[in-house]
């Protein structure tokens, strides 16, 4: 701007005006297309959860409709060599078989009977590191449902009893993940269309943009086409008064 109003030419002026103008307008459509990714990315995650949602309630239906009760003397663990009704034993037959597992170090995956209609499984995998001492393998108590498995706490000091309680606990929050994925499902499609409205907007001030950059453009080509046909003529009277006050 300095340079402008030093000139003396209002086109340098008018031209420096229009680069600020460019300037706040190129910032507000920086923000403006920022803005519109981010919506896309607000988009694709309840888009995402959505679709998970919807793949998974069906499976938790399929699994709450097969399931069976353990209530009292409902509860019994289904095996090959024979039933067992009473939760401190199961629990306790349980725990051995986790252990054996474990000291056999060997990994696989063991069907050691169903409870509630769902198969409990044993798993034993290469173990971790776990306060300084690497295991040979670590042992993994489960439930196998059409949802996934579902996982059974199993510590050092875990009794059979506490062992089956767990179980039945595990199978009743199967109820509890349906009502999860539901909400779920809800929460993503309420936030949704207020997305959906923002994607794709054009930029308020495209319009005004465009038109900045075309006079900026037309005025860039008149300097230009000036100073080509501009022929400076050199006014050599500074330079003869400095030889005749050196000649002096």
């Amino acid at each position: 701007m300095a340079k402008a109003l030093a000139s003396g030419d209002a086109r340098l002026m008018h031209k420096a005006g229009l680069e600020a103008d460019l300037a706040r307008l190129e910032r507000l459509a920086a923000a403006h297309y920022d803005d519109q990714f981010a919506v896309k990315r607000a988009i694709d995650w309840p888009e995402r959860e959505i679709a998970g949602a919807e793949r998974q309630i069906p499976l938790i239906e399929a699994d709450i409709a097969c399931r069976q009760p353990t209530k009292g003397d409902a509860f019994v663990l289904r095996r090959d060599k024979g039933d067992i009704s009473e939760r401190e034993k199961v629990g306790s037959w349980l725990l051995s078989q986790l252990r054996l597992a474990a000291k056999n170090g060997e990994a696989g995956v063991w069907n050691l009977g169903r409870i509630g209609g769902f198969a409990v499984m044993c798993e034993a995998g290469p173990g971790r590191r776990v306060r300084g001492e690497k295991r040979a393998v670590d042992v993994t108590l489960f439930v196998e449902a059409c949802s996934g498995r579902i996982e059974i706490a199993v510590e050092d000091d875990t009794k059979g009893l506490g062992l089956t309680s767990r179980l039945e606990h595990a199978l009743l929050r199967i109820d509890d993940a349906l009502r999860d994925a539901i909400r779920m499902r809800e929460e993503a499609q309420h936030r949704l269309p207020s997305y959906r409205a923002r994607l794709g907007l054009p930029f308020a001030e495209q319009a005004m943009l465009d038109e900045k950059r075309a006079e900026l453009k037309a005025l860039e080509d008149d300097l230009a086409a000036t100073a080509t046909d501009e022929d400076p003529v050199h006014d050599d009277t500074e330079d003869r008064e400095k030889e005749e006050e050196a000649a002096a």
